[in-house]
């Protein structure tokens, strides 16, 4: 149970850069706020949630043991997927990285889950559920996921699907403005891992 928060909102959609900033800025400052806690004390309620070498072992034996039909007719994404395996490489690297600390993370910071005042100021996060020990890209990483879009993370319309780059950096500074004093040197430089596309 919550305390009720008057005159606050919920958004569904990422409108502005500002909102992507002060969501990121309130996901950051919960993160900071828990940073003396033992995560050890927190239950793994979704085990592997955010696992992307798991998620990609289930995509290689989905295309082993999937339906034949589907695969290919997707084959050229297939392909392109395939072609990014090092980002799941340098993933496991950053599990054995001790520069890598594992906090009170979230796990599910899309924007509905961010409190806004009447002026569009963040107040806090909701829906703990997802609450668990985990690493700072899982957070960020889910922002990025459905704050750069301008469309629901449920349209089909992929014409409508985009990357906005104002907001990429707003999620950024809105994160490290409490995030900044509790991140390493090395989980800084990972904001923006050099990848080929």
């Amino acid at each position: 149970m919550f305390p009720f928060v008057k005159d606050s909102n919920t958004i569904d959609v990422v409108q502005t850069p500002q909102q992507a900033f002060e969501a990121a800025a309130q996901f950051g400052r919960f993160t900071r706020v828990l940073s003396g806690m033992n995560i050890n004390s927190l239950n793994i309620t979704l085990p592997s949630f955010h696992d992307l070498g798991l998620r990609y072992r289930q995509f290689l034996e989905a295309l082993e043991h999937g339906n034949s039909d589907r695969i290919i007719e997707v084959t050229g994404l297939v392909q392109q997927l395939k072609g990014h395996a090092d980002i799941v490489s340098e993933y496991d690297r950053i599990l054995q990285n001790s520069a890598f600390r594992q906090r009170v993370t979230h796990h599910d910071t899309k924007i509905s889950n961010v409190l806004f005042d009447k002026d569009n100021k963040g107040l806090c996060v909701i829906d703990l559920d997802t609450v668990m020990p985990g690493y700072f890209i899982s957070d960020v990483g889910d922002m990025m996921r459905t704050y750069l879009c301008p469309v629901s993370e449920e349209e089909k319309d992929f014409s409508k699907i985009e990357i906005r780059e104002d907001f990429y950096f707003a999620i950024v500074n809105g994160y490290k403005s409490f995030m900044d004093v509790e991140l390493t040197a090395t989980e800084k430089q990972y904001f923006f891992m050099p990848v080929s596309l």
